[in-house]
């Protein structure tokens, strides 16, 4: 270290109170802005006796991991001071222009003044094994070195207030040392802890009103604030920026003290000082400003001064400036220190000390501050010449004091103006690129900070994702791409002649590089006469006309360019050259000069000249080289392949001419090239080769190997290996210049990722290159002719290379900038943006309103992420056992135990809601267990979610009930009565259970699931979720959802389950009888599964549409709106573009109708949707904009009439006209029209066909001829037709083999004399409609204004009373139901009416279990005849109440006369008539109401009533007014409908032998706890349900006697109603819902004096006679199986499964087994129906079980093949079991069966929109259409659905088929396909279409791919996140995860790999490896 050496502060950065960087603070001092606030952002403000204001730093929560390498579950817990400072360490970095991989591997300490971690613990945190680690201080400084991999020490100080100036004088004297060569010096303090905060109160040093008042007569302490910053000290010799000089810094501590260890002392602060100047050798007088402590203590303010006055009074000859930036910002304790020298920094940048601020009044008693030594600056002041100091001192006597220079090297900043200004930045978002370029353009003079940004981009910033350029100057040019870190290839390629122009690289001259080349050259062909300036200069352009001087120049700017590219660092791996253009590839190769490549092309031109040649002609041709062989004359050759169409001839110029004219005519593109009348690389050039040979050998006189990167475009591959194809010689150029250029050579060499560069005056091969090329290439061309800014094009193309992945040094272009830079150039750090789009963890303090444990619960953390697997019903929901494992872990953790050694038992566990999950969601859970007595609550949200109880047994088996025998269930059983773990899940996901990952384990069971077998997942929840999971089978309703709502008792004993630690499976065994699921270890007892409300819709709506004929020019047109027709000319286009993919490009010009317009594209994209493999790119502009390849060209009436010019020439085009179209014109037809719009086209030439192919169904020699033409592939004209076949498949075929092969063009159907095409068009919804027998019902649970009326079937009994119902009212259980409070599995309501039978009677009476309808069966118990005197509205107030109230008070009750009777809400239907019938029993009653109004209704009801006996049902008053009035004894019976409070204070007032009856639900269904004590004064609770008594006659019957008698003595009564018409559902449920009715509400369905069927509109539905035969072929396929189950839920009781074989799968036997416990009759039939004696047989069969009632065939076989391997044989295997099958039964039903009432096939989407290998199934399933078709045409049944790809069943949902593309279309899930079918029967139509669009939802599958599983283990979710090519080292796996992802890497690819090499994986590399293993 030089004794002379001297250290500066190069960088800095940092989050101050409020401002997020430097600039902001800046900003902030020098307006003098209070940054200290009041808000809640930490910890409740106000909180005790802590100040409400505090200084805060802005976004904590912000953090970009990914960048630092830090994985999710250690960013997750990490201190933020640690986040915050990674990226301001970064940031002072990069302030300093230092890129920060110049520092690694550097000895760079790091010196970060940092306290201990102030959040709180809690369990999340600890349970991740990385959070001690990365929240001790220690850490903040070894991360930092760890990231930028720095070599010096790494240190963290805490000396209190001190600590920032102490790490700072730690690093200085470090430096002085020569032990490092540059140091970090960090800081950081926020507050999160309020504690802290009363700490300081109590000491008497906060200011408890939070302002910050230094030096002020009314300070009482400090004000707590936060800072996080960091600065970079670097040697002033190496150093590019220099904020200030470091004089000196020094420590010392007060040590012992008589004050006191806080008490600040004043005499050593001075002797601190003193020394420090002395060794600097610095005076008092020196000085310009002091940065004092000043914290606003009134001791501290007071010692600090005293101090410093010691040092400085006396000893200057003006009063020192002084002042405090806590003023501003309050005082950041351990991070003051590196405030203060901000402060200074700030002050030497700008030349301006900032006020210190709050100074008013001013306090006297400082020691000679008023006197004119100290000078407080309290307004913006000009900081003079001197140095600085900065004062700091610890609460614990640590003193520190540092003294700046500032720069004043350098002070006026250089100004260059430039026409062009090349600069190139990146960053991590687009954003923060854009952010640096916005403020590049704002200071494009400053080239100081432009040289900066160059000098840091001259190699790649390591972990930004975006880059971006900038041209500076009058036409600036930005440019942003995103940037992958992978290696891309560069390729240089040269193009030839041609490419001249006047004045090329002129503009380039004042570009050092490029000039030097350039006199180089111009001096080397100077010799012979070749001026090369004055040819650049040649303003004429004459001297191209001579071709020696042009490819000279064209050669000669070529190399200049590769010197300049060379000269940025931009070098080529690979190169090739067109003809001229190799000379380029020479120079390239490294063994010539510019010197030798002039002159070589020099001699092109030269040989020219020394030859007499015929006149030539040159020309372009548009075809491939086989088409062009074929064709082209005798003596013209083939010069130049340019790409697959592109080829360039040379022959004699008149026969070229004249077959250019030819082919023009033929619309073939051909054009004549300019080369002077020379016909180059051809034979004619023979002459000239030998003197280009003779000249070149002087030239090339040693001639060198062409190395490997040389791509040769004339040496054909046959001639590679001749010594002189390898060398750069004579030879070589001359075959170039003879014989043809072959760049068909390049193409496959290039790589997809390749940078494409093209070098040459002029980027002439573009268009070529563009074509030719994969669209991963980036395409580059350096030069343009025709912009006007020559220099600004070339710095764009370098600009472009830059932003690919090159890495130009800017440095070489711009150098005038000599470092270090002016004081005052723009800061760095400010300018800096991170990925912040992620929130993490922030140790925020709140308030603990609770007693228990926090849990949060977050599908991104690891121990909740299994969790993601239990989605019930489309929702993830927290699984009940997961609260279970919780409340375990809580309680082991308190034991200090571990959960695998510690047994426990659970008792009384009650669920009582479910709580939902997302991904981007946590959810706080707060978990309280009682110490004593063990009982535990789980809140969320405020509310209570899981109760119980849970203890630690002394005797674990003891516990478990007698003993069960664990059966072992044998993997290889055979017996039919078992399930594999697929149908299991299968089962459960068609009922709504759609577990997945850990939650899939049930491997085998049985078909009751009694008997198990269940995959140890080393998860307990997991484990016992899966037991529970057996349960659902036991109910077998499919449309009931079952979720566990409580468990009398749980018991594991983890030592038995786990002990045999290799246990693979565990056996589980129910008892049904006891309801006790057991497994070794684990026991559950009494679980109880409740069903909730399902959601209406778990995926998109499906697309529902008829698929239907439309004609393109006919009348038949006009019934179509203008949707409508959009629709069809949109599908008209999509059908004549051919192959699978396909990309629409549409030019819209300006609409004048705006809706119009917005109708047009709406309809148009949602069309392209449907296309899984159709790109929309849609451009709306004026007319004379739109040029190039467009499929549709959109006009109105308003647009100019020249479109017909634009479209003259392309017969591809479709022109969509909006409006009347009625002109007449030659050359355009008209394809489709309708009153709204007009397609038209170009007309074509008639077709001349080389082939015909006739298509039939069932004669299929055409196939091999079809394949032959397509194995041949053949450019022929082939004709594919049928005729004179009803049912041809001919439209599926062609649809699928369009997607295989561009060559199948379009197709036309001829139907009914008019020509057309099929299209899909909306299906009207289903409308209400007046039906036989409806219901009242709901769509949506809880959607009142979705109540309506639906059909039901129509009811026949012979032997049984059938109701016309007149009149149904309504119960509160009604709106329970409504409203989701009570689940229903089918939404229908209502079970009281009144109306009248067949014969006349009229009648009231209740139905069971189900609704009430327009018809229904009455049943005898429970219906009674209404009194003359009554109406029948009246008479449906009756039934419910009365038989409830007479079940409860009477049967139930035995109510006695006299007794006292407690009637709860006496005014609702169910108080009234107990009021009845207790006053027939002479009881005393005590009733409640609600209303002043109500009490007064029942008295005049009733005037019997004692009105002093009626209380308050809505408080609890009800009490005192019962007990007083029976003087403390309470009522013999109390009729409650009362929930909560309410329910239990009404059990407190029973009096001895009570009877309580419970007539409300809720507190029963929520198995609310009763006090027992009221059992002992021999009291009873009866809860009284009356649907139970429907199965106990000796209950009902005297239920019936007493109301029937009640009616005859007069004691039963009409109940008051409010009447409500069948169309006012909705007001009618809000009525009785709102509490304010009195009596009933009854709903009218007809009048009582009608006799017909009133009018109501009903949903209509389809509904399956029991008495007839259902047929399902494919019966037992997937889609056969659960098309019986909608079968049998809709009516049906016989079906027939059709099938190939019996039935052989789990699942079968399963389906087939529910169905016979259900008393339904299932046939299994084995007919080949592919024979018609064999549908002859089924149907013969069929017809002896009854009446055939419909028809249905989901046969399925597939063959996929393209149509090259397709053979008859295959075509059979598909056709026969659709086709065949369904014509016999066509046949055979318009035979047999004339009064059949469906028949459906399932169809495919594939037949409408083309699979490639399918057109065998597309052909089939078009068949059938056709057959449907025929059928509804002659008045029979006929229904084809074409299905989309179908969830959940059938052959999609196989492995080989999940991960098939269908881009934006969603497997359809099969509850919505049974919806689909209804709709499509109801409606009138043949053949109809459905797919769900997708809402881009992600379907997971069970299981996750290997890389997934591995970046799960290191916490990422989302690796399209990260950058691919990342080792895992970078993205920061650590040595404690390397042991984890060795076990997962053998686990998933059987390899053995040690620790080295996994840290140098990539994801990238994982994937392969992923890919190779399957």
């Amino acid at each position: 270290m030089g004794k002379n050496e001297e250290f500066v502060i190069s960088g800095i950065s940092g989050r101050f109170p409020e401002c997020y960087n430097v600039e902001q603070f800046k900003d902030a001092l020098l307006i003098g802005k209070d940054l200290i606030t009041d808000d809640e952002r930490r910890y409740p403000a106000g909180l005790n006796i802590v100040p409400k204001r505090s200084g805060k730093i802005p976004e904590v929560e912000k953090f970009d991991a990914s960048f630092f390498g830090v994985i999710p579950k250690q960013a997750e817990v990490m201190d933020p001071h640690h986040r915050i400072l990674l990226e301001t360490t970064f940031e002072a970095i990069v302030d300093a222009g230092l890129n920060p991989k110049e520092l690694r591997g550097s000895k760079t300490g790091v010196f970060v003044g940092i306290s201990m971690y102030k959040g709180n613990v809690t369990a999340n945190e600890t349970h991740n094994e990385y959070f001690f680690i990365i929240t001790s201080p220690y850490h903040a400084a070894n991360r930092i070195s760890y990231c930028f991999d720095l070599k010096g020490p790494s240190i963290a100080v805490d000396t209190a207030c001190s600590g920032s100036l102490y790490a700072f004088t730690l690093a200085y004297d470090k430096l002085r040392l020569g032990e490092i060569d540059n140091a970090i010096v960090c800081a950081a303090n926020i507050n999160f802890n309020p504690v802290e905060s009363s700490n300081f109160i109590q000491l008497n040093v906060l200011n408890p009103e939070g302002n910050s008042q230094v030096f002020n007569r009314d300070r009482k302490g400090f004000v707590r604030s936060e800072v996080v910053s960091s600065v970079l000290l670097q040697k002033k010799s190496n150093c590019r920026r220099m904020y200030a000089t470091v004089v000196g810094a020094k420590t010392n501590t007060d040590g012992y003290k008589v004050e006191g260890l806080t008490y600040p002392y004043f005499r050593m602060q001075t002797q601190l000082i003193k020394e420090l100047y002395a060794e600097c050798n610095i005076s008092p007088n020196d000085f310009s400003y002091l940065e004092m402590h000043g914290t606003g203590t009134s001791v501290g303010d007071l010692q600090e001064t005293k101090g410093i006055l010691e040092v400085f009074s006396g000893r200057r000859n003006e009063p020192l400036l002084v002042g405090s930036v806590k003023s501003n910002m309050g005082h950041s304790e351990i991070g003051s220190g590196i405030a203060s020298l901000t402060k200074l920094i700030i002050a030497m940048e700008t030349g301006t000390i900032p006020a210190t601020i709050n100074v008013d009044p001013m306090d006297p008693h400082l020691a000679k501050i008023t006197e004119g030594t100290l000078e407080i600056v309290t307004a913006n002041k000009k900081l003079k010449e001197g140095v600085l100091g900065v004062n700091s001192f610890g609460i614990g006597g640590a003193n520190a004091h540092v003294v700046l220079k500032p720069a004043t090297e350098k002070i006026a900043k250089p100004r260059i103006q430039r026409a062009n200004r090349l600069v190139q930045v990146s960053g991590r978002t687009e954003e923060a690129v854009n952010t640096l370029l916005d403020e590049i353009e704002q200071n494009a003079d400053d080239e100081e900070f432009l040289s900066l940004l160059d000098e840091i981009h001259k190699s790649n910033v390591e972990g930004y994702d975006y880059r971006g350029y900038t041209i500076l100057g009058n036409s600036r040019i930005r440019e942003i791409s995103k940037y992958s870190s992978e290696k891309r290839p560069i390729w240089f390629i040269f193009s030839g002649a041609g490419s001249q122009w006047i004045n090329m690289g002129l503009d380039l001259m004042h570009i050092e590089v490029f000039k030097n080349t350039i006199d180089r050259c111009a001096k080397a062909v100077e010799p012979y006469g070749v001026d090369l300036m004055g040819t650049l200069k040649d303003a004429s352009g004459e001297v191209f006309k001579n071709c020696t001087p042009t490819l000279t120049a064209i050669a000669s700017v070529s190399v200049a360019l590769v010197d300049l590219l060379t000269s940025l660092g931009i070098k080529a791996d690979y190169t090739a050259g067109h003809s001229l253009g190799e000379i380029g590839c020479a120079y390239i190769n490294g063994d010539i000069t510019p010197e030798q490549a002039a002159l070589m092309a020099f001699a092109r031109g030269y040989a020219l000249e020394k030859t007499i040649r015929p006149s030539c002609q040159m020309a372009a041709i548009g075809l491939s080289i086989e088409e062009l062989t074929k064709i082209l004359p005798k003596d013209m050759y083939i010069a130049c392949i340019n790409g697959k169409t592109s080829i360039t001839i040379s022959g004699l110029e008149q026969p070229v001419k004249e077959f250019v004219q030819k082919l023009s005519g033929q619309g073939i593109f051909a054009r004549l090239v300019d080369t002077s009348n020379i016909a180059f690389h051809s034979p004619y050039l023979m002459g000239a080769e030998s003197h280009l040979n003779e000249f070149l050998h002087n030239v090339l006189v040693n001639p060198q190997p062409r190395s490997s990167k040389w791509i040769s475009t004339c040496v054909p591959p046959e001639r590679r290996n001749e010594e002189w194809a390898q060398l750069n010689c004579a030879q070589y150029q001359a075959f170039n210049y003879r014989n043809p250029v072959r760049f068909d050579y390049v193409y496959p060499q290039i790589q997809k990722n390749a940078i494409v560069i093209e070098i040459s005056p002029h980027a002439l091969l573009q268009p070529i290159l563009k074509r030719e090329m994969e669209p991963e290439n980036t395409l580059i061309g350096l030069m343009n002719k025709n912009t006007t800014n020559h220099e600004g094009h070339l710095l764009q193309a370098i600009g472009k290379i830059f932003n690919a992945g090159g890495q130009p040094n800017l440095r070489n272009l711009y150098n005038e900038v000599k470092f270090p830079v002016s004081r005052g150039t723009k800061m760095l750090s400010p300018l800096i943006k991170w990925d912040h789009s992620a929130s993490w963890f922030v140790p925020l303090w709140k308030n603990q309103d609770y007693f228990g444990k926090i849990a949060t619960v977050n599908l991104n953390n690891e121990q909740y992420s299994y969790m993601s697997g239990h989605n019930i019903d489309g929702r993830i929901l927290i699984p009940a056992t997961g609260y279970v494992e919780l409340v375990w872990n809580i309680l082991t953790e308190k034991h200090l135990k571990r959960k695998t050694d510690t047994p426990v038992v659970f008792e009384n566990i009650k669920f009582l809601r479910a709580v939902p999950l997302t991904d981007n969601q946590q959810v706080d859970l707060i978990v309280n267990i009682m110490k004593k007595s063990g009982n535990f609550e789980i809140f969320e949200g405020g509310s209570v979610v899981v109760t119980g109880k849970v203890r630690i047994p002394d005797n674990i088996s003891t516990e478990f009930s007698s003993s069960m025998e664990i059966i072992d269930m044998a993997e290889n059983s055979t017996s039919d009565l078992f399930m594999n773990q697929d149908d299991f899940y299968k089962e459960l996901i068609l009922r709504r259970y759609h577990y997945s990952g850990s939650f899939v384990g049930v491997s085998r069971c049985n078909f009751d699931g009694t008997v198990a077998k269940i995959t140890w997942k080393n998860n307990f929840a997991c484990i016992i979720d899966m037991m529970l999971q057996l349960l659902i089978l036991e109910n077998m309703d499919r449309g009931i959802l079952l979720i566990p709502t409580s468990i009398k008792k749980l018991v594991i004993d983890p030592r038995s389950l786990l002990q045999n630690n290799e246990q693979k499976y565990i056996n589980v065994v129910r008892d049904q009888q006891c309801n006790i699921i057991r497994s070794e270890g684990i026991e559950i007892f009494c679980p109880i599964l409740s069903s909730a409300s399902r959601r209406k819709n778990i995926q998109s709506r499906a697309v529902i549409d008829s698929y239907e004929f439309v004609c393109y020019n006919s009348p038949k047109n006009n019934k179509y709106n203008q949707k409508t027709s959009l629709i069809i000319a949109t599908d008209i286009v999509l059908q004549n573009k051919n192959g699978l993919f396909q990309t629409i490009n549409i030019a819209e010009v300006e609409i004048a109708d705006k809706n119009d317009a917005e109708l047009i594209r709406l309809i148009i994209q949602e069309r392209c949707e449907r296309k899984y493999s159709t790109i929309l790119k849609y451009s709306i502009s004026k007319l004379e904009n739109i040029s190039g390849d467009i499929d549709i060209l959109i006009v109105d009436g308003t647009t100019p009439k020249r479109w017909k010019d634009i479209v003259a020439n392309n017969n591809e085009v479709f022109i969509l006209f909006i409006g009347n179209f009625s002109e007449t014109t030659d050359n355009l037809e008209v394809i489709f029209k309708s009153p709204h719009l007009c397609l038209l086209k170009i007309k074509n030439e008639p077709i001349q066909f080389d082939y015909k192919i006739q298509i039939k169904n069932h004669e299929l020699s055409w196939i091999d001829h079809l394949r032959e033409i397509a194995i041949r592939n053949e450019y022929k004209n082939v004709l594919m037709y049928s005729e004179n076949e009803e049912h041809s498949g001919i439209l599926g075929l062609i649809t699928c083999l369009q997607t295989e092969d561009n060559k199948f063009k379009l197709f036309n159907i001829l139907f009914d004399d008019n020509w057309g095409t099929y299209v899909t068009l909306p299906l009207d919804d289903i409308r209400p409609k007046n039906v036989q027998n409806s219901k009242l019902s709901i769509r949506n649970t809880g959607d009142l204004s979705s109540l309506l009326w639906m059909e039901v079937p129509t009811l026949n009994y012979e032997n049984e009373e059938v109701v016309d119902t007149h009149y149904v009212a309504l119960n509160f259980k009604d709106v329970l139901l409504a409203t989701g409070k009570i689940p229903s599995s089918d939404n229908s309501l209502c079970i009281e009416y009144s109306g009248k039978t067949q014969n006349g009677k009229r009648v009231m009476g209740l139905i069971q279990n189900g609704y009430c309808t327009k018809q229904l069966k009455a049943l005898p118990y429970f219906t009674w005849e209404v009194p003359d005197s009554w109406t029948l509205d009246q008479a449906a107030t009756v039934p419910v109440v009365y038989a409830t109230n007479y079940y409860g008070m009477i049967v139930r009750g035995q109510l006695e006369e006299n007794e006292s009777i407690l009637i709860h809400s006496g005014s609702g239907a169910i108080g009234i008539s107990a009021v009845r019938i207790a006053l027939s029993l002479k009881a005393i009653i005590f009733i409640t109401v609600s209303t002043q109004q109500k009490k007064q209704f029942l008295l005049d009801m009733f005037p019997q009533l004692d009105a002093e006996n009626i209380g308050n049902s809505r408080d609890l008053s009800f009490y005192t007014l019962v007990k007083r009035k029976t003087n403390g004894k309470g009522v013999d019976m109390i009729v409650n409908s009362l929930a909560g409070e309410f329910f239990h204070t009404s059990i407190n007032c029973l009096a001895e032998c009570g009877r309580f009856i419970e007539i409300g639900k809720i507190d029963l269904m929520a198995n609310t706890h009763i006090d027992t004590g009221i059992f002992l004064k021999n009291c009873s609770f009866h809860g009284i349900f009356l649907d139970e008594l429907h199965d106990k006659p000796k209950k009902r019957m005297p239920v019936h006697k007493l109301v029937s008698d009640g009616i005859a003595s007069g004691v039963v009564q009409p109940i008051p109603a409010t009447i409500f018409q069948a169309d006012e559902l909705e007001s009618a449920f809000r009525h009785l819902s709102s509490g304010k009715h009195i009596g009933k509400v009854v709903i009218e369905i007809k009048k009582e004096h009608l006799e017909a069927s009133s009018s109501i509109l009903s949903v209509p539905k389809i509904y399956f006679d029991p008495e007839k035969v259902y047929i399902i072929i494919g019966g037992l396929g997937g889609m056969g199986l659960e098309l019986a189950h909608w079968i049998f839920s809709r009516g049906a009781r016989k079906v027939i499964l059709n099938a190939r074989r019996p039935p052989w799968r789990d699942y079968q036997f399963y389906s087939l087994n529910i169905w016979t416990k259900l008393k339904y009759l299932v046939v299994v039939d084995l007919n080949n129906t592919i024979t018609l004696t064999g549908s002859e047989n089924l149907l013969k069969e069929a017809q002896k079980l009854g009446p055939i009632g419909g028809y249905f065939n989901c046969a399925l076989v597939l063959k996929n093949a393209p149509i090259t391997s397709q053979s008859q044989e295959l075509f059979k295997e598909v056709l026969q079991p659709k086709l065949n099958a369904c014509e016999n039964m066509d046949a055979l039903t318009r035979k047999y069966c004339l009064k059949l009432d469906h028949f459906v096939v399932f169809s495919s989407i594939i037949a409408n929109m083309g699979v490639v290998g399918q057109s065998n199934y597309g052909m089939a399933n078009s068949a059938l259409e056709r057959l449907c078709e025929k059928r509804r045409r002659d008045n029979l049944p006929g229904l084809a659905i074409q299905w989309g790809p179908i969830a959940d069943v059938g052959v999609l949902t196989s492995d080989q088929y999940q991960n098939r593309t269908y881009k934006h279309i969603e497997h359809q899930k099969i509850e919505s396909c049974w919806q689909v079918l209804e709709r499509c029967m109801i409606q009138d139509i043949a053949v109809g279409f459905s797919m769900v669009i997708s809402r881009n939802v992600e379907h997971k599958k069970y299981e996750q791919n290997s890389v997934d599983l591995i970046a799960q283990a290191i916490g990422l979710n989302d690796i399209a996140t990260i950058d691919m090519n990342k080792t895992l080292h970078n993205i920061g796996v650590d040595s404690l995860m390397l042991a984890e992802i060795k076990q997962l890497i053998y686990q998933e690819y059987q390899q053995e790999m040690d620790l080295d090499e996994i840290r140098n994986l990539t994801f990238r590399r994982l994937d392969e490896m992923s890919k190779v293993k399957k």
